[in-house]
């Protein structure tokens, strides 16, 4: 994702800045980083290693004032700014729906698939009217 992000970047006049934090001890510098280079956003993609400190991340993007855009809804649910991306819940069916025709040597046991049908959007109450948005 990232590399494709990096690539559209420039025909979108954007300047994209990569700032890698994988562990709790990395948050506090990178948003440190992207306070000192005036970063006008930042996108947290689906990423468990990301989730697992989703309550920090979203407690420093609020401290330093950075419109976050997150990859799942969770964030939104403990205070992020908005989410836009597939649906964990509907994964999870369609992965539960696989695993049961696997477990009962149906056709779908060598199916490749699918990604979800249905992708979500989801805003702050307070941020759905500044923004002209509606959760989907």
């Amino acid at each position: 994702m990232l590399e494709a992000a990096k690539a559209g970047a420039p025909s979108l006049g954007i300047q994209l800045l990569a700032v890698k934090a994988g562990a709790s001890a990395d948050f506090e510098s990178a948003f440190a980083a992207m306070t000192t280079e005036r970063a006008g956003g930042l996108f947290v993609p689906w990423d468990g290693t990301f989730l697992v400190h989703a309550t920090r991340i979203t407690q420093l993007a609020a401290k330093t004032r950075l419109p976050t855009m997150y990859g799942q809804r969770r964030y939104v649910d403990i205070g992020g700014l908005a989410c836009y991306g597939p649906s964990a819940s509907e994964s999870f069916r369609r992965a539960a729906a696989y695993v049961d025709k696997i477990l009962k040597r149906h056709e779908g046991r060598r199916s490749p698939g699918r990604a979800a049908d249905q992708v979500r959007a989801h805003y702050q109450p307070e941020d759905r009217q500044g923004l002209g948005a509606e959760d989907s």
